[in-house]
């Protein structure tokens, strides 16, 4: 599924986690591939991982995604030559409470508090599950915000045009 933002420019959006292994990798996966050109989605960690989580790599790749192969320091976007952010959401409480500096461009930042699948689940079947599910509410996350984003987009140049 690819949504539409009606926007001749493409918005930048940073997903910032705590290890960005998972929940901030699958957003900026399941973003880029169903944005289209309005939207480019990336993320970083707080305390960034050595890797991305192989269950989060499974769960993507069923769906046909493939995303970036590297867990990132969120301070590689506020430099002067990093992309400059028009959305900044936290997944979870302790990168909401480690970042806040002064943003370039000062994006809106949002908190979509979203549950570690790690947390959640004791054998094999049980973490693949956990995975999915959060895989899910990742979607419906993106899905809900892309939409609003265009209505956004949409409200705006009817306003310029009357």
């Amino acid at each position: 599924m690819t949504i539409s933002t009606r926007s001749t420019r493409q918005h930048s959006i940073l997903i910032i986690s705590a290890a960005n292994a998972v929940r901030g990798i699958m957003l900026e996966g399941y973003i880029n591939a169903v944005a289209g050109s309005g939207w480019r989605a990336y993320s970083a960690g707080t305390q960034p991982a050595t890797a991305i989580h192989p269950l989060a790599l499974l769960v993507l790749a069923e769906a046909g995604i493939r995303p970036d192969a590297r867990c990132k320091n969120w301070t590689e976007f506020i430099g002067q030559d990093a992309p400059r952010m028009d959305v900044v959401a936290t997944v979870c409480t302790v990168s909401a409470e480690q970042v806040s500096p002064d943003w370039p461009g000062t994006p809106l930042v949002l908190n979509w508090p979203l549950p570690h699948p790690n947390e959640a689940a004791d054998n094999a079947e049980e973490r693949i599950a956990a995975f999915r599910a959060v895989f899910t509410l990742v979607k419906a996350r993106a899905d809900d915000f892309l939409n609003e984003m265009a209505l956004a987009t949409s409200a705006s140049k009817l306003r310029g045009a009357i």
